[in-house]
């Protein structure tokens, strides 16, 4: 009977040991991300039930119990059922760590006893970081031509490697331009503006990313240059001027030698360009990063332009003025007319724009005198009052004492409140007396004066003809009387006392 028990019980063990293995186990070595949760399965069969299991920390030089099953109930040991997890059954064991952290890195046995055998495996868990940025630059600015020194420092476990891309304006990136925690670009080109992204990575979870922007400052340059232009009185032209900077350039335009600003911006315009729009212009970039940029250029401008009108009002010192002046048709504001518009034609001797002069009126104050300038051509009222104070200052106004200081120009306002006419149209300047209606004023005068005259000498002789008829009437009465002795004087002796 022994025998036969003992037979049975040899028989079964070797059974059991070919029959009992495990089907699935986790790798020896297994990796886990700090904060994530993780599982640790293995998939068993025995010939019988499992009569318990355990598992084990086995790191370090203690072991500490984790949790175990008897009987088919598993039990989490108190120290560990905040973060850990066990189930045991007859053909599966799992483990689980929830929200891992480095310190859960180690060594895990797992140990399950059947009826007749035992199955064992140890595991060895690393806790792995994703990688975090530490110290990363921050936007930098640089001026062109000197060093710059990018960093970017990463945490993690395993230590991430660091690498610099570029990153385009399109998003696209080029191939690995460095590789370490630092990145040095000597002598810096605005050419490497833009943006570079810093990547660590250390294969756990995804690599971490981070971008800088680099900007290159550099002084203002002009790239297109403006060319010189000519263009028709009245035509239209324009200048370029394009420029390159960093900080981008403020673009100015400036007239001769002047610093007086004439317009702003890559292009300067001329509508309508006149005579006194002829001269050098200067385009001029600058930025706060280096010195000016400047480039100069000639508008010609030829033929006739529109008629230009001024208005001036000048004082005259050795002139009064009399209320006779209001009529500018009387003989004195004649007078005065012709002699001012004799100077000021003089004033402008030699100028070929020049073309009339025409008095709109006088004012007291010694003698005021409003008047207009008709030129051929556009001209300012700078160079027309320049020339008449240049005139007046050297005498060469007649006979007229004038301060020059009190030749100016006046607006279309100052010239409606003269006391005379507003001032003319080009049209009416011309339509205005010239030398031949003067004559014929003058002969329409003369012409008067004869008719008057003709009158008067008439009256004188009816006059005189009816004085002749009145002495013959008494001549007559007289001789009738006949009685009276009375002697009439005679008419010579009448002419006598007269003479």
């Amino acid at each position: 009977m022994v025998g036969v028990v003992l037979v049975f019980f040899v028989f079964n063990l070797a059974f059991s040991e070919s029959f009992s293995r495990f089907t699935s186990k986790p790798s020896d070595l297994s990796f886990a991300l700090e904060g994530q949760n993780i599982t640790l399965v293995w998939n068993y069969t025995f010939f019988y039930h499992v009569r318990f299991a355990e598992f084990y920390n086995v790191t370090g030089s203690k072991s500490m119990l984790i949790a175990s099953t008897y009987g088919g109930s598993t039990t989490v040991e108190t120290n560990f059922q905040e973060r850990f997890r066990a189930h045991i059954s007859d053909t599966q064991a799992r483990l689980a760590i929830l929200k891992v952290q480095t310190s859960d890195q180690g060594k895990y046995y797992f140990y399950v006893h059947g009826i007749f055998d035992i199955l064992t495996h140890m595991v060895e868990l690393i806790v792995q970081t994703p990688a975090k940025f530490i110290n990363v630059s921050g936007e930098q600015t640089v001026y062109e031509g000197l060093d710059l020194q990018l960093y970017c420092e990463a945490s993690g476990k395993p230590a991430p490697n660091i690498t610099w891309t570029r990153v385009f304006d399109n998003g696209s990136e080029i191939e690995v331009l460095h590789r370490a925690t630092t990145w040095k670009i000597l002598n810096i080109n605005r050419t490497d503006a833009g943006t570079f992204r810093c990547i660590a990575n250390n294969g756990a979870g995804n690599p971490a990313s981070q971008t800088i922007e680099v900007n290159v400052l550099y002084p203002a340059k002009i790239l297109r240059r403006p060319q010189n232009s000519t263009t028709e009185a009245g035509g239209n032209s324009a200048f370029f001027c394009e420029a390159e900077g960093n900080p981008t350039p403020a673009i100015t335009w400036t007239r001769g030698e002047t610093d007086d600003i004439v317009g702003c911006g890559s292009k300067l315009v001329f509508c309508s360009a006149q005579l006194y729009d002829e001269g050098w212009y200067t385009c001029s970039s600058k930025n706060n990063v280096g010195p000016e940029n400047r480039a100069s250029v000639y508008l010609e401008v030829t033929g006739r332009g529109s008629d230009t009108l001024i208005n001036v009002t000048m004082k005259i010192s050795n002139e009064e003025y009399h209320e006779s002046l209001e009529n500018l048709e009387g003989e004195r504001s004649q007078s005065l007319i012709a002699n001012v518009t004799r100077a000021v034609k003089a004033a402008f001797q030699g100028d070929s724009s020049f073309e009339s002069t025409h008095v709109v009126g006088f004012r007291p104050g010694s003698l005021i005198v409003i008047f207009v300038l008709t030129f051929k051509r556009a001209v300012t009222e700078e160079q027309a009052i320049a020339i008449l104070r240049k005139a007046a200052d050297t005498g060469n106004l007649g006979s007229f004492e004038v301060d020059s200081s009190s030749i100016t120009a006046i607006s279309e306002e100052g010239l409606k409140s003269a006391p005379a006419t507003s001032r003319p149209t080009p049209v009416e300047i011309c339509t205005g007396c010239s030398c031949n209606c003067t004559m014929l004023i003058s002969v329409v005068g003369i012409l008067v004066a004869i008719i008057i005259a003709l009158i008067f000498y008439i009256i004188w002789l009816h006059r005189k003809g009816a004085g002749r008829g009145e002495r013959s009437h008494q001549r007559t009465t007289i001789e009738a009387r006949g009685n009276k002795n009375v002697t009439l004087p005679r008419r010579k002796t009448c002419y006598q006392n007269l003479k």
